[in-house]
């Protein structure tokens, strides 16, 4: 069987294609499933901080809608515990399904300890180190078995800013009485348990975690970005007249089998950026 290994356009028009080796092919594949774990990974990420952003904004807005507005109707403060539920159960299933996934990641990568090892030794110290990470776990299953996790809505008596006011909380005499909550979990809380500043003190525990699983696998992936970016320029010098705009367009590593072009995978690094800019953004954990 004839089996050659390609540089190649996926495209119509003339174009000089380059070859290269089985091994060059099988490192290009493996770099452009590296970059996809490495852009999930940071997605993730960036949706469990967009989920406890929006409870930030709900809880600041409503904050100050309660320091200038005469607004004391039972239907107004309804529609507000509702939303806070919602926002609070958006940030709690965020969070199970980074904690689920993040695991998975990175599977093809030999690492010392894997990447799976080091994931779950991690979070396993998060949950020993941080009440809110712990507490939080045991409020995900009362919400999925049981109840809501918003028991009610007061102003904050702290003295803190206009627009850090509201308490949304949880009432430890409620979920004590649920017979399958962990009631460790509780030791340390008040009575009643200000969630607002549970997540956060939960988002600066888990924004270590990610942090340092970036960290681990930083050299892995920056090779893999080097390896694309080399075929690109590679393809590119190769060509008979010089490219102009966005270099590489529709770039692909594939095999040649009896004259005809299998196995085929894009070589790209427009869709890589997004995942380069969030991990710029978020190169540093929640400190509030």
């Amino acid at each position: 069987m004839d089996c050659r290994f390609w540089l190649r356009r996926a495209a119509l028009g003339p174009q000089v294609l380059v070859p290269i080796s089985a091994l060059r092919f099988e490192e290009l594949k493996r770099a452009r499933e590296t970059l996809a774990d490495a852009g999930t990974f940071e997605h993730r990420y960036e949706i469990l901080l967009g989920n406890y952003l929006e409870l930030e904004r709900f809880c600041a807005e409503w904050s100050l809608r309660g320091e200038v507005e005469m607004d004391h109707r039972h239907e107004t403060w309804a529609r507000v515990i509702i939303a806070a539920n919602r926002h609070m159960m958006n940030l709690l299933s965020a969070a199970r399904s980074y904690s689920d996934h993040v695991v998975q990641d990175f599977k093809h990568v030999s690492l010392c300890p894997g990447f799976n090892e080091h994931a779950r030794s991690l979070l396993n110290g998060a949950y020993d180190d941080y009440p809110s990470y712990r507490f939080l776990a045991a409020l995900r299953n009362y919400v999925q078995h049981r109840a809501t996790p918003v028991h009610g809505i007061k102003q904050s008596l702290s003295g803190k800013s206009p627009m850090d006011s509201m308490l949304i909380y949880c009432s430890q005499a409620k979920l004590r009485e649920d017979p399958d909550f962990k009631k460790n979990v509780l030791d340390g809380f008040d009575e009643t348990i200000d969630l607002r500043e549970v997540a956060r003190s939960y988002m600066g525990a888990i924004g270590k975690v990610h942090v340092a699983l970036r960290a681990a696998v930083s050299a892995v992936v920056n090779q893999a970005r080097k390896d694309v970016q080399t075929a690109i320029v590679d393809f590119v010098d190769a060509q008979a007249k010089p490219e102009s705009g966005a270099q590489g367009i529709g770039l692909t590593v594939c095999r040649e089998v009896n004259g005809e072009f299998v196995d085929v995978h894009p070589i790209l690094l427009g869709w890589d950026d997004a995942r380069v800019l969030l991990a710029e953004k978020n190169r540093f954990p929640i400190k509030l």
